[in-house]
């Protein structure tokens, strides 16, 4: 797509139980175990219509070059090619390393590519996170029409039993305000990182400040923040200050391992609970990390993403618990 405004082509992905498509106009994603269709209408205004409307998951960026990995070479990247046979079919498989900066560690991808079509047909990455966590992605790409010639009253993509729930996504709202001081706590159910069940409320501890911090695991700010938070459960007594890491991205089973692991690596004494989203955006959370501050009930002191200055925060805590 050479002005990168348009999407030339069909697309249709299967993860485990979901499908993923992109049918000329809209994307959907079919969830066959839950029995739900979303589809989301993107924005067609302005340049980078790729960037601003697929995650990477969905369709990576170089699909869309019409030399399958010239970015790679653009952009200076190293690189290796090797000729495979995966399946019996003529392929190529590239791999490189993307640079590095302080959130990112480490950054090796491979991508597979078909030779006949020149369409990639595997993506797989490996991420270390601040030198602290490893993460392994593949991504299979199963096209239906890897080319732009058929009009899309021929693709027959969307193709789900009649009895789904069909969700359509309506358009992103514009910047959702955060809690203002005075905002009452909201009591809410979490899961901590061994299953359990967990009511969080202020009934049971009466006169307590408590510190909320909304994070999830590839939030590098949220991270750094840790051991500043760390700090102040150590500085203030247990009884005086409560501090909750509450995570409402991560999958409470497949990561609860992975950020047990992280709290034991950065000495995190403070428990770490999933919630659902549903909490998150009752608490009119938009940006990662957001830290509340309740004291008797109501919203004492708030904060958003990471600056390295816990200096306010902590002479906050310090004035409430002299009153």
């Amino acid at each position: 797509v050479p002005d990168d405004t348009v999407l030339s082509y069909y697309a249709k992905v299967k993860v485990a139980d979901v499908v993923r498509v992109y049918d000329g106009s809209d994307f959907s994603i079919i969830g066959h175990n839950s029995k739900k269709v979303l589809t989301d209408k993107p924005s067609t205004t302005g340049k980078n219509f790729t960037r601003n409307n697929i995650k990477s998951e969905l369709i990576p960026q170089f699909l869309y070059s019409k030399t399958p990995f010239r970015w790679l070479i653009q952009n200076g990247f190293n690189w290796k090619v090797s000729e495979i046979e995966p399946g019996g079919k003529a392929a190529w498989r590239i791999e490189y390393d993307l640079p590095t900066n302080e959130e990112i560690t480490m950054y090796h991808g491979m991508l597979t590519i078909d030779r006949n079509s020149l369409m990639p047909t595997a993506w797989e990455k490996n991420t270390e996170f601040m030198s602290i966590q490893t993460e392994y992605n593949k991504l299979t790409l199963d096209y239906l029409y890897p080319a732009k010639a058929l009009d899309a009253d021929h693709f027959d993509a969307l193709d789900y039993p009649s009895d789904y729930e069909v969700e359509i996504i309506p358009p992103p709202q514009k910047g959702v305000e955060p809690l203002a001081k005075g905002d009452a706590f909201i009591e809410f159910e979490a899961l901590d990182t061994k299953g359990n069940k967990v009511n969080v409320d202020l009934k049971s501890e009466p006169g307590k400040l408590l510190l909320l911090d909304f994070w999830y695991l590839g939030c590098a700010p949220c991270v750094r923040a840790m051991p500043e938070l760390e700090k102040l459960a150590r500085t203030f007594d247990k009884d005086d200050l409560k501090i909750l890491g509450l995570n409402p991205i991560d999958h409470p089973t497949k990561k609860s391992e992975q950020i047990s692991q992280l709290q034991n690596t950065l000495g995190i004494s403070y428990p770490f609970l999933f919630i659902d989203r549903i909490v998150s955006e009752k608490y009119q959370v938009s940006s990662y990390p957001t830290l509340y501050l309740f004291h008797e009930g109501t919203l004492a002191f708030s904060k958003y993403g990471y600056d390295g200055d816990f200096s306010a925060l902590e002479e906050i805590i310090a004035e409430l618990l002299k009153d």
